[in-house]
């Protein structure tokens, strides 16, 4: 692959600098945001998709993902040289003339249904969780590790060597709220900075401690409610959202010369209270909401969760969203420990998407199909799985279908067996060190039930159409 030509043709798709806010990626995708979605050029999308290592290419709103595969940080570090690249095109200074003198009559995005408001809503949650997935990976992976050790007392608890594998394991997603405050600020385009000091004020240990003692506690004369805010989502991305809108205010009505000193004074003094006193409590109420359905749910009917997702993991892997349903795991860590929906129903949909390549593979008599369904199969049971979805899953509704079925069947299986995943982490074969548990037996029994049913509906219901490689 020219990760070069990739990245360069990628910046003249999306309309150049002048119209890219942000990029970042995650393990497979690059993830643009762009300031105007009518300066992409959607007409160039299958031009863009026909070069070498690009799988897909999805364009939704301001948010632009190019599916490249396991290759995506290589290509991510040449579309920054470009992003820092002083010069700029006729065209790109075209653009920002044009601009200058428009009145905003483009409509982008003035008038949003409520599937619009949704779609961003999704959107804007994903972008400020996708740069701090290595963080979560990294603690996932020693959570692992440290449930074998837990499970098969391999280490005494009183040991300095278990307490220190303990904070390992546990620290990143403690201090979950400092990640979400980089990666928001930089969303929403406000100052990290006053953003990380309100999160280590929510983190502060004495106010922990006032927090989770139980004792009425005020502050000003006002009441404030306990809320926990380690491993905690809701309150600081709110808290951001309303730096973002106070802000840019703040800077305007401040006269330059007291800026450097009031500008942070205030903005921390607004956030940090406004958080204490009415955003934490709101985020608590929310969460509180969340729990209430989540919980009977999780614990009552895990089995219908597992379901339907491992049935339709695949169409919103495609869809570029399942960041979006994150959260939903991370709330049952923070709650439980573990998460038994959205970890089990993903490792079936992981282990369908191989069975129906192998299918495929095993069915088709068309050369190149056979080729391509074989190798992204391999890479999906290695955890990795878009390749398999926008080269073979896509083009093929029947190969789609299986995946689906075989997805719900092993999540099924998952639910009523009440598998759990201890921690954040790939799929896969990689990842089954996530199951190691009471039930890691079951989870690997659900896997295969996945990986059979999607391998004997995909072979019996044959090709439907030649998969082209690229």
């Amino acid at each position: 692959m020219d990760y070069g030509k990739v990245a360069k043709n990628t910046l003249d798709f999306i309309g150049g600098k002048s119209n890219l806010l942000e990029v970042n990626h995650c393990m497979t995708r690059l993830r643009i945001r762009v300031d105007k979605p009518s300066k992409v050029k959607n007409d160039a999308i299958k031009s863009l998709e026909a070069l070498d290592g690009v799988q897909k290419v999805i364009t939704r709103g301001n948010d632009v993902q190019v599916i490249i595969g396991t290759e995506v940080h290589e290509v991510y570090e040449e579309f920054l040289k470009l992003k820092e690249k002083n010069t700029e095109s006729i065209e790109e200074m075209n653009v920002k003339i044009e601009e200058t003198t428009e009145v905003n009559n483009e409509g982008d995005g003035n008038k949003e249904g409520a599937k619009g408001l949704l779609s961003k809503f999704i959107s804007t949650i994903s972008e400020c969780i996708t740069p701090i997935l290595p963080a979560l990976v990294a603690s996932g992976l020693f959570s692992a590790i440290f449930a074998v050790i837990r499970s098969y007392e391999l280490l005494d608890p009183a040991t300095t060597t278990y307490q220190i594998l303990a904070a390992f394991a546990s620290a990143p997603l403690y201090f979950l709220p400092f990640f979400l405050a980089m990666s928001s600020a930089k969303r929403f385009n406000v100052n990290p900075y006053i953003s990380m000091t309100v999160a280590a004020l929510l983190l502060f240990p004495n106010l922990t401690t006032l927090l989770a003692s139980g004792n009425p506690i005020d502050f000003l004369g006002i009441t404030v409610k306990p809320v926990t805010y380690a491993q905690s989502l809701i309150p600081i991305l709110l808290i951001v959202w309303v730096q973002s809108l106070i802000e840019s205010r703040l800077n305007k009505i401040i006269p330059n010369a007291l800026k450097l000193i009031l500008l942070p004074f205030l903005e921390f003094a607004i956030l940090g209270t406004l958080g204490l006193l009415l955003l934490g409590p709101i985020a608590g109420l929310i969460t509180d909401g969340i729990a209430a359905v989540l919980v009977p749910l999780s614990t009552s009917y895990p089995w219908l969760l597992t379901t339907i997702l491992g049935g339709l993991n695949v169409v919103i892997v495609g869809a570029g969203i399942h960041h979006g349903i994150l959260p939903i795991a991370i709330t049952n860590f923070s709650l439980f420990g573990y998460d038994n929906v959205i970890g089990p129903a993903m490792f079936a949909t992981v282990f369908a998407v191989v069975g129906s390549c192998f299918g495929l593979a095993f069915r088709t008599k068309n050369s190149k199909t056979k080729e391509l369904s074989y190798s992204t199969g391999i890479t999906a049971l290695m955890g990795i799985t878009e390749p398999a979805i926008y080269s073979v899953l896509l083009l093929n509704r029947k190969a789609l279908i299986s995946t689906m079925i075989g997805g719900a069947a092993g999540g099924l299986t998952m639910g009523l067996l009440g598998v759990r995943v201890w921690a954040l982490g790939s799929k896969g074969i990689p990842g089954l060190i996530l199951l190691v548990g009471p039930e890691f037996l079951y989870g690997c029994l659900a896997n295969v039930v996945a990986l059979v049913v999607a391998f004997g509906i995909s072979y019996s219901l044959g090709d439907q159409k030649k998969v082209v490689n690229k």
